[in-house]
């Protein structure tokens, strides 16, 4: 027999009691309720004040010391995480989402199962939260904040818990096998455990750990929930709709199958309750449910609140950050946004009708012409192994290389330590990093299990990238959401987003300007082309400059000069 109750975590009680209870002021009694939004504050708050436990907020302080305050939406979502009410949280890229829903996480009381077994009642902690993230890498973040934390909780006489016991991860195509994840799983619960839809739903239905023990999960984290769960765009025709709707309904995503599978109960009171027009309040061994992203549109919030039956609808919380539109939130002054056109020959300018460039807080990189920018000596780099430098030699590179030569030059013009270059989805990363070398930049695939692949950039200032060697990370579109490296100044990406949507703008320009700090956000663009008939009358034309102009009008952005070029 199974039942669930609070205890402390672990052995120290300082990292995991629950929290005295917060009146939450913007408590939704109905599914279509109004978003509020956060109110100033007049003195600084703490995370203290917002309901962090004291001994995770001193880690805090020894881990991360340049974080001393919480932010506007974190002084509202923690309390509400911690009262135990389902979450909707949407607020800017850079302003501590995660971060605080992770400390929040942090501080709740550890689930124990009890069983009795030869008359002996023995207590096992299992998993209290489970974290969704879209891929690998955020993962990896997550628990790289929480290993911080962790490391930084011990006190004279004390060692600090077992990171095992604190946060695992689960993914899939990482240095582990699943097999040997589960088995560390099993071996040690996570007060967190930190996964990808596809890795999460395998754990689910491998059948190692009993669906008994799932139920017993009291709080679901699902961060990017826009990029996780599908819905349907309102800006579509109604016979479109209707094959979204039913392609959705055939072949449900990973993260659909498994909030289907932990909120059961839940669901089936929904049907229930729906079915007799009674009120639809979830059942109280329903896990509590938190979902976040920089972009929460209308449709998917409809879709969520809606009937697939994992929201609570009669107490959900909506947070919707400092109160500014994510477009306006998302124009840091500090990040210059720029458009460099790129011809069939190879030149390179300045999108018309670009503003002048601002002065920049950016430090410069080291100084270079133009001449120089592709000459041999300019960077040391370290090539790879002579046949995996012979592999990607003779494969089809598939990407403009005028394009890249653009971004090897205005890498090497003006990035003092650290880029990361967003590729398509489908673009093969480790090609285009060969041909960034042979061009001399110092280019990796992002890989946060790996110091000099990304992981040395999670915490500001503990890189040792030199001035006169700066480095470039390679993603994909898919791959780079949510991410936070502080010492990244500058985003490059290869052409529009590939649905052309402000919102995937939004989610890749969102790696810099994080808390205000300066960037650049540079897209370099094929220029217009375009076929005429016989007659000299227009075939057909494709204009990537306009249309990435028009798009970032959208979020009320306009372009500005990147000073290299003309």
């Amino acid at each position: 027999m199974l039942t669930s109750t609070s205890t402390t975590f672990v052995r120290l009680t300082r990292w995991a009691r629950q929290g005295p209870s917060h009146h939450v002021r913007c408590v939704s009694r109905h599914a279509g309720a109004t978003v509020h939004n956060s109110p100033p504050f007049t003195s600084p708050p703490t995370f203290e004040s917002a309901g962090i436990r004291a001994p995770i907020a001193s880690a805090l302080r020894l881990a991360f010391p340049n974080v001393k305050h919480p932010t506007r939406a974190q002084t509202e979502f923690i309390p509400a995480i911690l009262s135990g009410e389902d979450v909707l949280l949407k607020d800017a890229t850079g302003t501590g989402k995660s971060f605080g829903v992770i400390l929040a996480l942090l501080s709740k009381a550890r689930t124990r199962s009890t069983r009795t077994q030869t008359g002996i009642v023995t207590a096992k902690p299992f998993i209290t939260s489970l974290v969704i993230v879209p891929h690998r890498d955020l993962a990896y973040q997550f628990h790289h904040w929480i290993e911080r934390l962790v490391m930084s909780s011990g006190t004279p006489g004390h060692a600090p818990p077992l990171l095992a016991s604190i946060a695992q991860v689960i993914v899939r195509g990482g240095d582990t096998s699943m097999a040997s994840q589960q088995a560390a799983i099993l071996a040690e619960s996570p007060h967190i455990l930190i996964g990808t839809p596809q890795a999460l739903l395998e754990l689910v239905n491998d059948g190692s750990i009993s669906r008994t023990q799932f139920q017993t999960i009291s709080c679901v984290y699902v961060d990017e929930v826009d990029y996780l769960v599908e819905s349907v765009p309102m800006n579509t025709t109604k016979r479109t709709q209707e094959k979204i709707k039913q392609r959705m309904e055939r072949h449900p995503g990973a993260t659909d199958q498994v909030l289907d599978f932990l909120f059961t109960s839940r669901r089936k009171k929904w049907r229930n309750d729906a079915g007799r027009g009674a009120s639809q309040v979830s059942p109280s061994d329903s896990p509590q449910l938190i979902m976040s992203s920089a972009t929460l549109r209308h449709h998917l919030t409809k879709r969520l609140c809606g009937g697939n039956g994992w929201i609570n609808r009669g107490t959900v919380v909506k947070i919707s950050g400092d109160g500014q539109p994510v477009s306006q939130a998302s124009s840091n002054n500090a990040v210059s946004h720029c458009i460099l056109i790129v011809s069939e020959d190879g030149q390179v300018r300045n999108v018309d009708g670009a503003l002048e460039p601002i002065p920049s807080e950016v430090e410069d990189g080291p100084e270079i012409t133009a001449g120089e920018i592709f000459s041999p000596s300019d960077i040391e780099i370290e090539l790879q192994e002579d046949e995996i430098h012979n592999k990607y030699a003779k494969t089809e590179l598939k990407l403009n290389r005028n394009a890249l030569e653009v971004v090897a030059a205005a890498f090497a013009l003006d990035v003092p330590s650290v880029a990361l270059l967003s590729l398509p989805s489908s673009a093969p990363v480790q090609r285009a990093v060969h041909e960034l070398r042979d061009l001399g930049v110092n280019a990796y695939s992002l890989d946060l299990l790996v110091a000099d692949k990304g992981r040395a950039h999670l915490l500001q200032g503990s890189s040792e990238v030199s001035d006169d060697n700066p480095i470039m990370l390679v993603s994909t579109t898919a791959t780079t959401r949510g991410l936070d490296l502080p010492e990244l100044t500058h985003v490059f990406m290869l052409g529009l987003p590939k649905d052309r949507r402000a919102d995937t703008y939004l989610h890749i320009a969102g790696r810099v300007g994080r808390f205000g700090r300066p960037g650049k956000v540079i897209t370099v663009v094929d220029e217009r082309e375009e076929e005429r008939k016989e007659d000299g009358t227009l075939a057909w034309a494709r204009d990537d400059p306009k249309r990435m102009v028009t798009l970032l009008a959208e979020i009320g952005i306009v372009p500005r000069q990147f000073e290299h070029f003309d």
